[in-house]
């Protein structure tokens, strides 16, 4: 699927940084960010390391040329810096109602282009007297670097979090500036991969021992600054059943989150899915998310009216409370997907590939969901599918596998006043070559257009002419399809 060698990947890494670095030299910051988050989001796509030193540096340079100022913080404010802006996936709602639970004043910040496009984050948040705050996360780097340090300023916070991209230069860039004012939090969304900002923060909040040790093996960062906290997913129960695209009494697995996921050489996870759909003529397949669905649409083919393809929904709820059991994404697991299925009653049966896995629920070997070996997780399959008893036992019992609200608003505020959790970390050895190989593997041409090629870099047209050129004209084709 690569249609990059090893080579021109670096070349191209490389050739940002230079870019980066010329923009430093010019004084010009925008030029030096807009370089800067490409390069990182290649980097996120490609995985072939967790952490960049040199655009640590990079960040920190540039921080030298935003400053921030120094101010005596408000002991009880903290400020949550949301870059997705999402209404209902990641994290947002979960932090923000365990911050105003736990007593805080609680400034949230996140993009103006996602105001009055949260309904479900206001309706969960409706009970506490929230500060909401927005401006153009669309627009230049440099003016969302002003627009954060301006707010961190009028709001004096005594500690800030971060919730974010992977590849986003912002909060980095102005945690570096502000060294020394608050203390800067991390939420490792994205704890498997890499991410920008190690360097420019004082705590990583860790959700599993799984990221906790790459963050210490890969990322070089020191145990103390590593806090584990595990979370829960926000379920909104009355959010209206939008319908199947089946009789809604049929039985059916369920999957969720973004099909590159799903994808491997050895299209080991369809083959998993399809035999299950040859051994049972009755069960069908539902899939929610966005990607490349070639995989998916070949399993269509062999089981027509079977398998089905939707996009990602609100109600994810009651299609969870609808499905017989919920199949995890492979090779790469979907950690939130997991508790999500666990908190609504419903087994997620997990090939735990290279632990990949480890500490998304309460107690790993109690919940008996996640398999090394794809025959033992078939088997269990098959069970749960011809033995409704079982079936309905296992699914009381897992969701005792999962945080309460109450819970996560006590750990959060333990963890924002002590620096610590009443959850310990657990290093693990782990072997990281497969994470390695499959993004190399599932790395292609769409993952440059997406990192380089964006409206807001202007900066960098002049430097990757070819690439927006073959961009603007595949837009024309696929128009004129």
């Amino acid at each position: 699927m690569n249609d990059y060698n090893r080579e021109d990947i670096i070349g191209i890494i490389q050739k940002l940084k230079r870019i980066a670095e010329t923009g430093l030299r010019k004084n010009d910051t925008e030029q030096a960010l807009e370089a800067t988050a490409a390069c990182a989001k290649i980097q996120y796509f490609w995985l072939q390391q967790f952490t960049d030193e040199e655009l640590e540096k990079i960040v920190r340079k540039i921080a030298e040329k935003c400053p921030g100022s120094k101010y005596e913080a408000e002991s009880n404010t903290v400020l949550f810096y949301d870059e997705p802006g999402f209404d209902l996936r990641a994290l947002g709602i979960v932090y923000l109602k365990g911050l105003a639970m736990a007593g805080f004043r609680v400034v949230f910040i996140t993009r103006s282009e996602s105001k009055d496009k949260q309904p479900i984050l206001h309706k969960a948040l409706q009970d506490y007297d929230i500060i909401y705050e927005y401006y153009p996360m669309n627009a230049s780097y440099s003016s969302q670097v002003r627009n954060l340090s301006s707010l961190i300023l009028k709001y004096k916070p005594f500690a800030v979090l971060a919730h974010s991209s992977a590849f986003d230069p912002v909060w980095p860039t102005v945690f570096s500036a502000f060294s020394g004012c608050f203390e800067r939090y991390v939420v490792n969304l994205t704890d498997h991969g890499f991410w920008l900002g190690k360097d420019s923060i004082d705590y990583v909040l860790e959700f599993r021992n799984f990221g906790a040790s790459i963050s210490l093996d890969h990322r070089k960062l020191p145990l103390s600054k590593l806090i584990k906290l595990p979370y829960y997913p926000y379920i909104d129960k009355a959010i209206e059943f939008q319908g199947l695209p089946f009789d809604e009494n049929s039985r059916f697995i369920f999957t969720g989150g973004s099909l590159y996921k799903t994808l491997s050489e050895d299209h080991k996870y369809y083959r998993m899915v399809g035999t299950l759909l040859e051994e049972f003529p009755d069960l069908k397949y539902l899939y929610a998310g966005y990607g490349d669905d070639t995989d998916l649409r070949a399993m269509s083919d062999q089981f027509p009216g079977r398998v089905f393809h939707i996009k990602e929904r609100t109600d994810l709820y009651q299609i969870m409370k609808r499905c017989t059991f919920y199949m995890n994404s492979y090779p790469v697991v979907g950690g939130l997907m997991t508790q999500y299925a666990a908190a609504s009653g419903k087994l997620p049966l997990t090939l735990n590939h290279a632990g990949r896995a480890n500490g998304m629920l309460i107690d790993d070997e109690r919940a008996g969901v996640f398999f090394t070996d794809s025959e033992k997780l078939m088997n269990e399959a098959r069970r749960l599918l011809s033995d409704e008893a079982y079936l309905a036992q296992r699914s009381q019992e897992i969701e005792q596998e999962v945080l309460t609200p109450e819970q996560f608003s006590q750990e959060l505020r333990s963890a924002l006043t002590q620096h610590t959790t009443s959850y310990q970390i657990t290093h693990l050895s782990l072997n990281v070559e497969s994470l390695h190989k499959e993004h190399a593997y599932m790395f292609n041409e769409s993952n440059l257009y997406l990192a380089i090629t964006q409206k807001r870099h202007k900066k960098l047209v002049r430097y990757f002419p070819l690439l927006f050129i073959k961009k603007a004209m595949n837009k024309i084709r696929k128009k004129k399809k």
